[in-house]
């Protein structure tokens, strides 16, 4: 279960990651025209406004999805504390090697 759960986060992240690249892109290119066009940035407060609107909202979903992730892996380590990550030591109560090292 958790590596059918764990293959379909880095999917949404790298969507969610693609659609607010392309925002902040299409942001860049309306301001960069708009200047280049003689304008100025409160022609155009209303768009601006849109797109941090739209980018805030992008924000908050990578966020749930890194936290629902986070979430997962804790219950999953929880139930089964062979799995670990690459920062985390494996933890075992059945474990006796920190016994043996005291013991030398």
């Amino acid at each position: 279960m958790l590596r059918a759960l764990n293959g379909m986060f880095p999917k949404q992240n790298i969507f969610l990651s693609t659609q607010k690249e392309k925002l902040v892109s299409n942001k860049n290119k309306l301001i960069s025209e708009t200047l280049a066009n003689g304008g100025s940035l409160t022609d155009i407060e209303a768009e601006l406004a849109a797109y941090e609107e739209q980018l805030h909202n992008l924000e908050d979903k990578l966020n749930e999805e890194a936290m629902k992730k986070q979430e997962l892996l804790a219950r999953q380590t929880k139930a089964d504390p062979k799995i670990y990550s690459k920062n985390a030591v494996l933890t075992n109560k059945d474990d006796k090697s920190s016994d043996i090292a005291t013991d030398i």
